[in-house]
């Protein structure tokens, strides 16, 4: 947020009435540029700090080193990028499908196809071709 400070409180309000929004949420934002020689500052220093030796919290700096050096904690991080890469990879291939399946069937309804002929030729419900005419996921 750039004014200065370690970290903001967010509160929610309703605009009409300028009311807090009681809805337990609790938003804070840290300024991670903020490393001063507080708690915080320090912890802050330490989540970017890529030596371990050098981090001033000396029980996330062993886990560091370990995820870092040791081959367990290197065989297992390589094991969650992995799933991660595969999540996004996965989830990029299936918006590409639903992009083409919904070409496809604005395709059809520009040729006259009324909602139940698509539903039946793109095996999809008429909700789920209305929401995509719509340009809604469905």
């Amino acid at each position: 947020m750039g004014r200065g400070r370690p970290r903001y409180h967010i509160h929610r309000t309703c605009e009409e009435t300028g009311e807090v929004f009681e809805d337990w949420a609790h938003v804070f934002y840290i300024d991670e540029e903020n490393r001063s020689d507080t708690p915080l500052g320090k912890l802050l220093q330490d989540f970017s700090c890529p030596d371990p030796e050098k981090m001033n919290y000396k029980e996330l700096a062993k886990r560091a080193d370990f995820f870092k050096t040791q081959e367990k904690g290197v065989s297992f991080m390589c094991e969650i990028m992995d799933e991660f890469r595969e999540k996004f990879e996965n989830k990029g291939r299936m918006e590409g499908r639903m992009e083409e399946r919904r070409e496809l069937i604005l395709r059809m309804a520009s040729k006259g196809k009324s909602v139940e002929e698509i539903a039946e030729l793109a095996d999809l419900s008429v909700k789920e071709v209305e929401l995509l005419l719509q340009g809604k996921p469905a």
